[in-house]
């Protein structure tokens, strides 16, 4: 995903693993609510934003959590 990011010429300062904080069944093939976080600069987040990634803020019950 970062990859993603870099190639639409937005620079990723850091990255981390998270959580989306959100219920989800233990069933197979099912998402688990495991996210990616990437801090960019603010002046390119409309640019991530069109390449249909998120504000963490609109995540409000998210966290950061080691990567495995």
């Amino acid at each position: 995903m970062s990859l993603e990011l870099t190639n639409a010429g937005i620079a990723v300062l850091t990255f981390t693993c998270g959580l989306d904080g959100l219920a989800h069944p233990a069933v197979c093939g099912t998402p688990d609510g495991a996210i990616n976080i990437f801090e960019i600069p603010e002046s390119q987040a409309s640019n991530a934003l069109a390449l249909s990634f998120f504000l963490l803020s609109t995540l409000p019950t998210a966290s950061e959590v080691p990567c495995p």
